[in-house]
């Protein structure tokens, strides 16, 4: 997915829901997040996922979030990302976790 490339209606709708929740319980739409990956196979005992894919701090605005979300879901192609998976012989994200 490219910066240009728009969510889904469905997935737009639930950031912006989720955006919208997150001002709300601050009480202010000054606030700054993480933007991170959550890699359902890090849960795996036998894999960790940590520092594989891009992390951004300190993101202002839904706008800048959904952004820096797109970077985020780019960067489990980067160098690191498929040359962890090649290594472990884990040929998409969606693998299942391999016995313990």
């Amino acid at each position: 997915m490219d910066s240009e490339t728009p969510f889904p209606e469905q997935l737009d709708a639930e950031i912006a829901a989720a955006w919208d929740k997150m001002v709300a319980d601050a009480g202010s739409a000054d606030i700054s997040v993480a933007v991170r990956s959550s890699v359902l196979l890090k849960t795996c005992r036998t894999l960790l996922f940590a520092g594989q894919q891009e992390t951004f701090l300190n993101i202002n605005g839904l706008d800048n979030v959904k952004e820096a979300m797109k970077h985020v879901f780019a960067s489990l192609y980067n160098d690191r990302a498929i040359s962890y998976r090649v290594l472990r012989a884990l040929p998409t994200m969606s693998s299942p976790c391999p016995p313990a």
